[in-house]
This record gives structure tokens, C-alpha cells and sequence, in this order.
């Protein structure tokens, strides 16, 4: 037994155990100093061997000496981490003539460092060599004092057609610029130097040379049909001059009409620019349908070549998407072509509740649309709206119209009978009404008529005609040459129905099955049962068999009593039974006492069943109750109907 409790146990216990080092081998947070903090955001536990690096806070300087970084044991946890940042001064400068002798990692207060002179500078004689500076309480450094003095580049000299700016001295580190004559183009930089000639080398010169002023120039520039160009100076172009080219009369420039002479390489000069040409003009366009030219511009009798017309559309039309709005005359003296430019603009999208637009090409000005409503409701205020210009925009050029539901009229009242109004008294298109008869009437037609839209499309009308509440009652029928195969009832209502059975040599005229109609008979109306013809090669009459009673549903069962009914008269001529002698007389009023008290008893049991009824529902219909066997009961009041008739 407790072997399987320790193999269950064993690998949960094992699994405990990995979980709780795990936890025992993380690190908390990790340590705090004054005057660092980490450089990514601090988490709450680290995991073995994961790191944490410290950076310094603004103002403080980090000591390389000292470790800055902090490592999680899995045994010992953080490892230990001293303060590295310190409050001190930045690394010192140089000075122009002079350079710091000691570089250290870091310059606490107090730190001392000394200057020398720079190696193409001289020792001013009278001054300490190596003059201290301190950092001080403030963190800055102690003012250097003036021991050194720079060598001198010498004056670098005016370049020939230019000049030179002396900013301070010549002197070591100082810097001269150069400019050139107008019309002289400055070769070199503009800026030069006094710097050492080289590492091993302490003399000093101007780096780089100071630059030359060259006056480059450009060639004659070339001829063009049917126009000429101007500028110049006796026949010589010097860089940075201009020409200008003009056509002929009747004649337009196509291209730019100025060239300018630059230099690329600095000694030889070269037009900038094409050189144009000179072409025929365009007649005066004829604009795209719906548009005009743009604010500003103008529309001349003839235009030169390379005329760009800027068109725009007018109010209430708007550019065709993909098209520019742009016409140019083209060197064949023709306007670029331009056929279509602008599209009417859409009117709103009309939204009528209830209704939907029923024909429409792109909702366009000056297009027109149908609108129509959905089934049972009609259109009020016109179906056609057209897209015209209202103020400057598009709408339609009048109120939408709206979808009412159509009405029928109050559904007719019926005698001895009502209907379910609804609460506002109205009925709509699609609006159902039931009708429901009094107590002892039957409703003949459909108990339910429906508000339908009339052909016209805008009246409503009642689906069917209402239904009508009648006293139907059949009798119970007398079946010549057969039988009621159902449970004895006086009376029936409605589309009651009552399965017949013929006698042997008998067969059903129509149907074995007969209903009682709204007009208080039986359809289809007797003879039910009609002999069965004979023929030489059966002398004997085949018996029709009785029809099995179904237990079908939908097939009414009349009530269960034992009322004696008056009989319908057949429709058949019958013989008139003789009288029998006495006791038939006496056994005739013994039955019809008998008979009497069944049918008082059946009375009141109908009369109950009748008020149950009448709780359930208001409406009288057919029983749904299927097909019973006929009782002997029953068959003995049937036989002696008979014999009464």
C-alpha cells in the first residue's frame, strides 16, 4: 500500500523540490548607490548570472578603475558594487599655443594638471614652463596663464584680381579669407590657415595655399531660326554673363529663352541652359464643354508655342478623374487635344425610409431619377426628382418625398360575430384580423382576412371576403340501405363529418364519407347507398364489405349520448312498414319511454359538455376527434329510427 502511495507521490515531491531552488537562486532587486543607477529599468527578482549595469547621474564622472556592472550569484546573491561616479571637473582644453601634459580618467576636485607650449609655439622667457591648473570646488579648472606664444605664417598676400580678410594675426592657428574681383571666378578655397607643416616639422604655413581669381570665358553661343539672341560684350561672354533669345514676328520661343555662362572645371566657362527655338503660333482654342480658363488667365488670338492654358470647371460640374486640366500649343501649331474635361457633380444620395431609388443612371446634375416605396407603403409627394444647381451646388430641385403605409378600410362588422381590433383602430398593409362567432354559431369562410396593396398600387384592400357566423345543425342522417358507422348524436354543426356504412349488396354512391354544410345539410346530399348491379355471369350479388372505421385524424366524432334525433327524411321511396296488431302498440310506447328518459339524460350531458366548450374557446369549429366503432348501443337506436320511418 504505501509503495503506490510513494509512486504517486515521488514525482510531485521531485518537482517541489526544482521549484523551491529555483526561488532560492533568484536575486531581489538589485543594489542601490548614491550616485548611479542602473541603465535599464529594475525588475523584482533576476535569475542566476543575469547582470545589471550602473551609469552615472548627470553632472557626476565615472572612475574606470572601479567596477560598474553587478552580476547575481545563485549561492551568494548580488555581488558587491562600491560607489564609481564622482563629482568632478570635464577633461581640460588646449589653448591656442599651449596643450595639456597629463590625461587622466577622471578629475576629482582638487586634481592638479600642467600646460605646455604647443610644439609650434614658443616659450615667452620670464613665464613658468609648466604653469599648474587645478580643478576647482566649483568643477571648473584654475585660468591658464599666457607663458607661450604662436609662430608666425608670415602675410599670405593678395591673390591677382582679389583681395584677403585678416581675421586676427598671422600668427600660429589664426585664418585669413580670400575674395575675388566681380566677374572673376575664385580657384581653391576661400579660407586658409597658419598650422605646422607637418608632425616632425614645427614650422608653420598656410593650409591650404591661398586660391587664385580666374576669369574663365564662354564661347560665342549658337544662332537660332527665326530669332536672335542679345548680350555680350564686344563679341567676348565672361563667366556669369547672360544672353537672351527672341523670335521673329508672327514667331514664338519654345524652351527657355536665357543662357548662362558658368565654369565646370574652373578655367573654361559653358552655357548653362538649351538654346530654344523659334515656332509658329496657335489660333484661339475652343475650350472643353463646361469648363473656362482659371482665375488669371487669358485667352489671346493666337497664343505662342508652348502656351500652357490652365482650365478649370464650372459651377455645379467637376473634373473627370485621370484627365489634367491643361491644354498646350504644340509645335504643330495646334492645341494638345482636350475633348472631355467635366462631369456634372452627384446630387446627395437620396434616403427615404421605407423606400429605395427604383431607376437612376450616375445621380448627376441634370439627371433625372425614380424613386419608389417598398411593398405596403405608397409614395407621398411625387416618384421623379431631377439634379439641378441650387446656389452654386448640387440638389435635387425639390423636398424628397416620403413612404406613408397604406391603409385598408375598418373590416367588416359580421352578424353574430366579432374581430380582434388592433389598438389605434388602423390597419396597414400586411395587418391580420381574426374573427371569432358567438356562442351556437359556426364561422363559415376563413376566420382570418389580411390588408393587402390593391392593383393600383397605392389603396389597400381585405385579401378575402369576411367569413359569416351561421346556427348550423344537421340532423343525424337516416341512411337507406345502410348505417352511421359513428357514436349516436342528436344534432351536428359545422363541417361535423360522419363515416356511412352500406348493407350487404349496397355500395357508396359518391363517398363513404358525408360533412355537414353551412346550409344545415348533409353534402354530398343522399342516396348514399345504392344497390349493386348484377350480371349473368354472377348470379349471386357480391356483399360489400363494410369499410374498415380509421382512426384518421381531422375527421369529427359527434358527441356520445343517447338523445333520440329526429330523423331526415330519405330521399328514396320506401314502403310504409304495417302496423302490428297490439303488442307491436305496446311495445312501441314501452321503447318510447325509454327513449324519452335517454334522451333527457343525453341533454344534460350535452349541455355540460357544451359550457366546457365554451370556456376553452369562442370559436366554434369542427371536432378533431377520430372515428369510435359503433356501439351495440348505438346500433339498436339506429335500427329502431329506421323502424319509426
Amino acid at each position: 500500500m504505501f509503495g503506490n502511495v510513494f509512486s504517486h507521490l515521488g514525482p510531485r515531491i521531485l518537482v517541489l523540490f526544482s521549484l523551491f531552488s529555483g526561488v532560492l537562486g533568484d536575486c531581489g532587486p538589485p543594489p542601490v548607490l548614491k550616485n548611479a543607477r542602473p541603465f535599464d529599468p529594475i525588475k523584482s527578482t533576476y535569475k542566476p548570472h543575469e547582470s545589471v549595469v550602473y551609469t552615472c547621474l548627470p553632472d557626476y564622472r565615472e572612475d574606470h578603475t572601479k567596477p560598474y556592472m553587478t552580476v547575481c550569484s545563485p549561492d551568494k546573491g548580488w555581488k558587491p558594487l562600491e560607489e564609481f561616479c564622482e563629482r568632478g571637473c570635464e577633461g581640460p582644453y588646449a589653448t591656442r599655443f599651449s596643450i595639456v601634459e597629463e590625461f587622466l580618467p577622471f578629475y576629482p576636485v582638487g586634481t592638479v594638471v600642467h600646460h605646455v607650449c604647443h610644439r609650434s609655439a614658443e616659450h615667452i622667457p620670464g613665464h613658468p614652463k609648466r604653469p599648474p591648473i587645478t580643478c576647482l570646488s566649483d568643477y571648473t579648472w584654475s585660468p591658464v596663464p599666457v607663458f607661450c606664444k604662436g609662430k608666425s605664417c608670415g602675410d599670405p598676400g593678395r591673390p591677382e584680381n582679389g583681395d584677403r580678410i585678416i581675421l586676427t594675426d598671422f600668427l600660429l592657428k589664426a585664418e585669413v579669407n580670400f575674395t575675388c574681383n566681380k566677374g572673376y571666378q575664385l580657384i581653391g578655397s576661400p579660407t586658409s590657415q597658419c598650422l605646422s607643416r607637418s608632425r616632425s616639422n614645427n614650422t608653420v604655413v598656410w593650409k591650404p595655399n591661398p586660391p587664385i581669381c580666374f576669369r574663365p570665358t564662354c564661347p560665342p553661343p549658337s544662332d537660332i531660326r527665326n530669332g536672335a539672341y542679345t548680350g555680350g560684350k564686344n563679341g567676348t561672354f565672361p563667366l556669369n554673363s547672360n544672353v537672351t533669345y527672341i523670335c521673329d514676328l508672327g514667331f514664338s520661343l519654345s524652351g527657355d529663352n536665357l543662357l548662362h555662362c558658368i565654369t565646370e572645371d574652373n578655367k573654361t566657362g559653358i552655357w548653362r541652359g538649351s538654346v530654344p527655338e523659334c515656332k509658329g503660333d496657335c489660333p484661339n482654342p475652343v475650350l472643353p464643354p463646361h469648363s473656362s480658363l482659371r482665375t488669371g488667365e487669358v485667352l489671346l488670338d493666337t497664343s505662342p508655342t508652348g502656351t500652357v492654358l490652365r482650365l478649370q470647371c464650372i459651377a455645379g460640374h467637376e473634373i473627370i478623374t485621370g484627365t489634367i486640366p491643361r491644354m498646350t500649343c504644340l509645335d504643330t501649331n495646334k492645341w494638345s487635344e482636350l475633348p472631355t474635361l467635366c462631369q456634372g457633380k452627384r446630387c446627395p444620395i437620396p434616403h427615404i425610409e421605407n423606400g429605395q431609388i427604383v431607376s437612376s443612371d450616375d445621380l448627376r446634375l441634370g439627371e433625372e431619377i425614380t424613386l419608389g416605396c417598398q411593398y405596403g407603403f405608397r409614395i407621398i409627394g411625387g416618384a421623379t426628382r431631377q439634379c439641378v444647381l441650387k446656389s452654386g451646388r448640387v440638389d435635387w430641385n425639390r423636398e424628397l418625398p416620403v413612404c406613408e403605409r397604406i391603409p385598408c378600410a375598418r373590416p367588416p362588422i359580421i352578424a353574430n360575430g366579432r374581430y380582434d381590433p388592433s389598438p389605434s383602430d388602423t390597419y396597414d398593409a400586411g395587418w391580420t384580423v381574426i374573427y371569432r362567432c358567438d356562442a351556437d354559431y359556426s364561422l363559415i369562410g376563413n376566420s382570418t382576412i389580411t390588408c393587402t396593396v390593391a392593383e393600383n398600387g397605392v389603396d389597400g384592400k381585405w385579401n378575402l371576403p369576411s367569413p359569416e357566423c351561421k346556427n348550423v345543425k344537421c340532423r343525424r342522417p337516416i341512411i337507406p340501405n345502410g348505417k352511421v358507422a359513428s357514436v349516436f348524436q342528436a344534432t351536428y354543426t359545422y363541417q361535423n363529418k360522419l363515416l356511412i356504412e352500406c348493407d350487404p349488396g349496397y355500395t357508396f354512391v359518391e363517398s363513404s364519407l358525408i360533412e355537414c354544410d353551412a346550409d344545415s345539410q348533409w353534402k354530398p346530399s343522399g342516396p348514399w347507398c345504392d344497390k349493386i348491379p348484377t350480371t349473368s355471369k354472377s348470379p349471386t350479388p357480391a356483399v360489400t364489405p363494410t369499410p374498415p372505421i380509421s382512426l384518421t385524424p381531422g375527421i369529427v366524432t359527434p358527441k356520445e349520448d343517447g338523445t333520440e334525433e329526429t330523423a331526415v327524411p330519405p330521399t328514396t321511396t320506401q314502403a310504409t312498414p304495417k302496423d302490428e296488431p297490439g303488442s307491436v302498440s305496446r311495445i312501441g310506447i314501452a321503447i318510447g319511454a325509454v327513449l324519452a328518459v335517454i334522451v333527457l339524460a343525453a341533454l344534460i350531458i350535452v349541455a355540460v359538455k357544451w359550457f366546457l366548450r365554451q370556456g376553452k374557446t369562442n370559436i366554434p369549429s369542427a371536432s378533431t376527434d377520430n372515428y369510435r366503432v359503433v356501439s351495440e348501443k348505438d346500433m339498436a337506436l339506429e335500427e329502431k329510427e329506421k323502424e319509426k320511418v
